[in-house]
């Protein structure tokens, strides 16, 4: 049975240029990622230009952004003020008159605004769609009324499992190599066990997620870490033109880490406790 991990090819030299470019090489696959979010008011474009003209953006006690309608007693959860929020930041710290002021404090702050923006938020929202997109409670179900895990269901998460690697890692700087859309053109590889090969416990997926709190709260922490190592890898790549070994090494262990969590509780293909924690 293959069990779930992933490979990622330690890159010996990294182009300075593609990194320093990096915010802007990204956002091709940034968009398409947040683009592919389950359907919600984000996607609409009446939506976007509501926000736009006569929103109020507040903030509820968990920290997340939330939109009171003016017109509607109704409160959600909004992408779109999100977008609007990070836009904000970034057009006030990256203008054009911060860029050609000469000011050299002016500059700093454009310098600083891009740094910010990219070496913290990207990864971010790396992240979350990456976390958003595993918790599938209609496997679940289709497990416990069946017992049976649809090849094209196995299909569909291996690729979009597999784009979402891709784009992680190129945000992390774990590659020069602009992500593929497909598998086969990639060195970057996911690896989960197929459903079809086991005779997976058709009550197990109704508690997988529970089992499996203690080891996100530690995914969680060297997650943490490794968002933190995103500044250092990006500054020892401009100066030295390499990613340290123990870098990559730290970070591809955090993600086989995760892979190994998501394909037992989230995933559902597989029902191997992930013991190993940091086994490559």
């Amino acid at each position: 049975m293959t069990e779930a991990r992933v490979e990622i090819p330690y890159q010996e030299k990294h182009s300075r240029l593609s990194v320093l470019l990096r915010p802007i090489l990204a956002i091709p696959v940034i968009m398409v990622m947040l683009l592919m979010i389950v359907p919600n008011y984000s996607v609409d474009p009446v939506r976007v230009s509501e926000v736009a003209a006569e929103q109020q953006v507040e903030s509820n006690t968990q920290g997340r952004y939330v939109v009171q309608r003016q017109d509607d007693s109704r409160t959600y959860y909004d992408l779109v003020v999100v977008g609007q929020q990070v836009y904000q930041y970034v057009a006030e710290g990256i203008s054009y008159e911060n860029m050609t002021s000469g000011s050299t404090e002016q500059m700093v702050h454009t310098v600083g605004s891009i740094a910010v923006l990219y070496l913290f938020m990207v990864p971010l929202v790396a992240f979350s769609l990456w976390f958003m997109y595993v918790v599938n409670i209609a496997t679940a179900v289709t497990l416990l009324v069946r017992k049976k895990y649809p090849s094209w269901w196995y299909s569909w998460n291996q690729s979009l499992q597999g784009l979402v690697l891709r784009i992680y890692c190129y945000s992390l700087f774990l590659t020069d190599r602009y992500p593929s859309l497909e598998a086969e053109d990639s060195p970057i590889k996911l690896h989960l066990p197929d459903p079809k090969e086991q005779n997976l416990n058709r009550v197990l997926p109704l508690i997988k997620w529970l089992l499996v709190v203690p080891y996100l709260g530690i995914y969680l922490v060297f997650m943490a870490i490794g968002f933190i190592l995103v500044p250092l890898t990006f500054l020892s790549i401009l100066i030295t033109g390499k990613l340290p070994r123990w870098i990559h090494r730290f970070q591809v262990a955090v993600i086989n880490f995760y892979i190994r969590i998501a394909a037992y509780a989230f995933l559902l293909v597989t029902d191997k406790w992930p013991i190993m924690i940091f086994r490559r």
